[in-house]
């Protein structure tokens, strides 16, 4: 969610390591430029509580006021008994390497934004 409000992820650095860090230490900031609802606001620091037992469960987030218009589109709760969720190594493994692919993506982006932005800066000056 934090991803599609603001379009990058909430912790960032430029290596794996440096991500994981920066999830465990730093502290989650909002990105200045945007104004974004408080009720949205709430619900991205709610999902983001690094301490799991703090952290709103997903019963919960789907009666958030900012997920159900303050009541007004409640959703529905499912009846059924839910298996709890098995998270395997593998799956780590995996969803980590797309994080770092990512990253590895957006970096490269810079530098390649910055490299034509100096190239247009320097035709301009030799005209």
């Amino acid at each position: 969610l934090y991803c599609f409000v603001f379009g990058k992820v909430p912790f960032m650095a430029p290596s794996l390591l440096g991500i994981f860090e920066s999830i465990i230490f730093s502290e989650l900031k909002w990105d200045e430029e945007y104004k974004i609802d408080p009720m949205l606001a709430d619900l991205l620091s709610n999902l983001l509580q690094k301490d799991p037992a703090n952290r709103i469960s997903l019963p919960l987030v789907m009666e958030h006021p900012w997920v159900t218009k303050s009541g007004k589109y409640p959703l529905q709760q499912q009846t059924q008994q839910q298996q709890p969720l098995t998270i395997s190594e593998q799956d780590i493994t995996t969803s980590t390497r797309s994080i770092y692919t990512l990253i590895k993506a957006k970096q490269l982006l810079q530098r390649r934004r910055s490299k034509s932005l100096s190239f247009s800066a320097s035709v301009k000056e030799s005209m």
